[in-house]
């Protein structure tokens, strides 16, 4: 083999293992950048689901703002989703087991359009905690303030999926993250 065919084929390699490197470090640099205390995120495939707190803190009686977002990644200028109310879901839960909450969806299937790096955002506010009595199975009565102090544990999912134009499925998502926070007295 001729020295610049060896030279080529080592020049060859290296550029491969450089480009498996520089991947590798946009990957983890991708995770490190949702590991905030108040923000988790995923990338699935061509979408990047991230869930988070408008606050770093909060206190008994504040107003507690979850937002979830949802964005597109892939090679398309666009992509449509079909989903319920939202695609994103709430699922609350208090560490003492004393409060439950509800999130309900009212519309069954609706379509957004989502275009390439412009993230789909909604916010949610829990219109209050519901005490958990110990025979109760669908508590009705009201905490005295929305989010009483505690540790809260959020399931956050972004579920939808993408239809092609003659209306068949392409693909079907369910993106979760789960999220920590903790309202002070």
């Amino acid at each position: 083999m001729s020295k610049p065919f060896r030279v080529m084929g080592i020049l060859a390699v290296v550029l491969l293992l450089a480009g498996i490197w520089v991947q590798t470090v946009e990957i983890r640099k991708s995770k490190e950048m949702t590991a905030e205390s108040n923000k988790v995120g995923i990338i699935e495939e061509d979408f990047v689901y991230r869930l988070y707190t408008e606050h770093d803190e909060y206190r008994e009686g504040d107003k507690v703002t979850l937002i979830a977002e949802l964005e597109y990644i892939g090679d398309r200028k666009s992509v449509t989703i079909t989903h319920a109310t939202t695609p994103f879901y709430y699922v609350i839960s208090e560490s003492s087991g004393n409060y439950v909450f509800y999130y309900a969806m009212d519309q069954p299937k609706l379509s957004t359009t989502l275009l390439k790096g412009e993230p789909l955002r909604h916010s949610y506010t829990s219109p209050g905690a519901l005490i958990a009595e110990k025979d109760d199975k669908f508590p009705e009565k009201q905490a005295d303030v929305p989010f009483p102090a505690g540790q809260y544990d959020v399931d956050g999912s972004a579920k939808f999926t993408i239809e092609d134009t003659d209306g068949s499925i392409e693909g079907s998502f369910e993106i979760k993250q789960e999220l920590l926070f903790e309202v002070k007295k």
